[in-house]
């Protein structure tokens, strides 16, 4: 096989990779795949009763007299019940879920055209996302993870508009993704207090000329879409909250992820020390996810960790250790439906998924083709962080303090870094993990290929990708 040969097959692969219509189709084909495996998950399974109650209580009018509004709480937030009251089709929720992830994906993608990205960045993201089933098994679940992790997102490559072109525009669209986020998810908010002093810190760096009075902007419009969660709380607890009440709780269990810990506490959300403390100190019966104990359990988590910081340092070494070992959500595959899965299989679409998602553990067929490639890439997936901090050393090996200058580096490496923050002093779980899981393969694609800091030449992949043959570009 001649020079010429390898060239041209080298080429078409290059543009075949770089076609719109096959990097959507793949997507696609992942998608599939990977909700009919996981399509019996019952993550966080038990939640779905409290989504269901605020999908009846806005069917309600907001009637806080009628069952719905006496029986909902402050935990969990409240956006997954506007999508059920939309639809309660298991089929058609995980639909829409993945659809809007390949959007969202397919905007990330022209997002790095915009920015000028080089086209093996762009291919080595795709082939990337293309095998990231992880990714997809976390949005085959009925969870409010999906939403967030997808507003959040897109808010984030918003930014990098905005930060790219000076536009404020991307400024107000990404506060309104991020605002809408947060009736889903409402951990990130401290992350959102946190945005405008990011993009200050980078605009400080690359000596930009600053806006100022763009930055209140953000506040205003992520502030404005959490006042009817605020009105919601003041009227179930009389005091205004902008966040979920179910932080003291969390950060309380998260102790007892230290096996064998000084505090007697284990990680679950039925913790007697905890219900103990509570009957205790707040009230008996009192909900240990409710306002008042809310308050409370947050104290009491701070001062357990100041009266032992020596056990506060190995629960969370602990923690680090384990994002390393079990870093994220890698489906419940091969599962046959029970329990939560059937509360909402109300339609004949959804039987029908239902019963092909069950005949799925005894296909040989599909076992033998898939399993191995799933494997692999899952095994990919447990050392993606390892691969990410070792991108970031290499980084600064080879650009030192320029690397600051580089938006994209900074943005994405600030959520990471407050995830991280978030699971090794609080609770880790793999499923809080898997939201960033892109973010990894984004900062990782950036790094290596798009710096290029071993010096690779990309000449060849710029004249295909240039080239008049190159069809969608």
């Amino acid at each position: 096989m001649g020079l010429n040969t390898i060239t041209q097959i080298f080429g078409r692969i290059v543009r075949f990779l770089l076609n719109n219509y096959f990097y959507a189709g793949a997507l696609l084909v992942t998608a599939t795949i990977a909700s009919l495996l996981n399509y019996n998950g019952k993550s966080m399974g038990g939640l779905f009763v409290a989504y269901m109650d605020f999908a009846n209580f806005f069917a309600s009018g907001f009637d806080f007299s009628g069952r719905a509004g006496k029986i909902i709480y402050t935990f969990p937030m409240w956006g997954y019940g506007f999508i059920l009251l939309v639809t309660k089709s298991k089929t058609i929720i995980i639909i829409f879920q993945q659809l809007v992830t390949i959007a969202i994906l397919l905007f990330a993608d022209y997002s790095m055209k915009k920015f000028g990205w080089r086209a093996g960045s762009r291919i080595a993201f795709r082939v990337l996302t293309i095998f990231s089933f992880p990714w997809f098994y976390f949005h085959a679940i009925l969870w409010p993870y999906s939403q967030g992790a997808n507003l959040l997102l897109l808010s984030l490559f918003l930014i990098l508009h905005y930060l790219k072109f000076r536009k404020l525009t991307y400024l107000i669209l990404a506060s309104l993704c991020f605002g809408i986020m947060l009736n889903f998810r409402s951990d990130y908010f401290f992350l959102g207090l946190a945005i405008p002093i990011i993009i200050l810190f980078i605009d400080l760096i690359r000596k930009e000329k600053k806006v100022w009075w763009h930055y209140p902007v953000w506040y205003a419009i992520m502030f404005i879409l959490l006042i009817p969660w605020g009105l919601f709380s003041l009227e179930k607890t009389g005091s205004y909250l902008q966040k979920s009440s179910n932080g003291g709780h969390v950060l309380f269990i998260s102790l007892g992820q230290l096996p064998d810990n000084k505090w007697r506490i284990t990680p679950l959300d039925k913790d007697p020390l905890m219900r103990e403390l509570v009957d205790s100190e707040v009230g008996p019966g009192v909900r240990t996810l409710s306002h008042q104990a809310d308050t409370f359990l947050t104290r009491k988590w701070l001062e357990l960790i100041l009266n032992d910081k020596a056990e506060f340092l190995r629960k969370c070494k602990y923690n680090y250790n384990s994002i390393f070992h079990s870093p994220f959500y890698n489906g419940e595959l091969y599962k046959l439906s029970e329990g939560f899965a059937d509360m909402v299989i109300i339609s004949k679409l959804d039987v029908k998924i239902q019963d092909l998602a069950d005949s799925l553990p005894g296909n040989k067929w599909l076992s033998r083709a898939f399993d191995p490639l799933r494997n692999r890439y899952e095994k990919t997936g447990l050392i993606l962080p390892k691969w990410t901090i070792g991108a970031i050393i290499i980084a600064f090996i080879f650009f030192r303090t320029s690397l600051f200058k580089e938006e994209t580096f900074i943005l994405i490496l600030s959520v990471i870094v407050y995830q991280f923050g978030l699971m090794v002093l609080g609770y880790f779980m793999r499923g809080y993990h898997t939201n960033i899981f892109i973010l990894y393969e984004i900062l990782l694609v950036f790094l290596f290929i798009e710096l290029n800091p071993f010096g690779l030449t990309f000449k060849k992949w710029e004249e295909i990708y240039n080239s008049k043959k190159v069809l969608f570009k």
